[in-house]
């Protein structure tokens, strides 16, 4: 099991529809949202496709619930990951460097934009994906920067820059041997982009 799907796993205590949830979770991690379907959700979650369907109206909206669930857990593991690095720029380029990492692991994170077309509309106020992203990006960087803040940008500038450069970067496939590499260059490029001088 990918160390992310033991963020996700199906646990007895869950209700019928934290399970369903979870189970969209890991068939979107293991197959990529294109192929989750009610019927290998259901399979994973141990239920009907009645019972699903009980629960959400269609998959588009079964799918969005997950991916926000998915998203907040997301989040607590980046935090873990940058718990006891004190500088804030540096607990954002650790930050930066885990997400890329598990980018390798999750197609979503890959291309959200290309995900968000096909289950939203892809229009900036329709609650799609990449709109979720800048509004879950605002929130990593308000508590990974506590209050560093560059004064001089908006958050949501910051937020959907650093976005942007993760979908460039995302795409390529890295060997582990340039990872100080990568570190280095996110170092140089995004800091600066988003309002950090030194």
């Amino acid at each position: 099991m990918s160390s992310t799907s033991k963020y996700s796993e199906l646990n007895k205590s869950d209700s019928t529809r934290e399970q369903i949830i979870k189970a969209a979770m890991l068939c979107m991690i293991q197959y990529g949202p294109q192929r989750a379907n009610i019927s290998s959700i259901a399979g994973i979650a141990g239920v009907s496709r009645p019972t699903v369907y009980a629960h959400f109206e269609n998959i588009e909206d079964l799918l969005k619930v997950a991916i926000i669930d998915g998203t907040q857990l997301l989040c607590q593991r980046l935090l873990m990951h940058v718990d006891g690095i004190a500088d804030p720029k540096e607990r954002l380029i650790e930050a930066f460097m885990e997400l890329l990492s598990l980018s390798d692991e999750i197609d979503l994170l890959r291309d959200p934009v290309d995900h968000a077309i096909k289950i939203g509309s892809g229009r900036a106020d329709d609650g799609s994906i990449m709109t979720q992203a800048v509004e879950v990006a605002m929130v990593i960087f308000k508590d990974l920067l506590k209050d560093d803040l560059p004064s001089d940008r908006p958050i949501e500038e910051m937020a959907e820059t650093t976005i942007r450069f993760f979908l460039s970067l995302a795409e390529l496939k890295r060997p582990q041997s340039v990872q100080d590499d990568v570190r280095n260059y996110v170092r140089r490029t995004l800091l600066p982009a988003i309002g950090y001088t030194s």
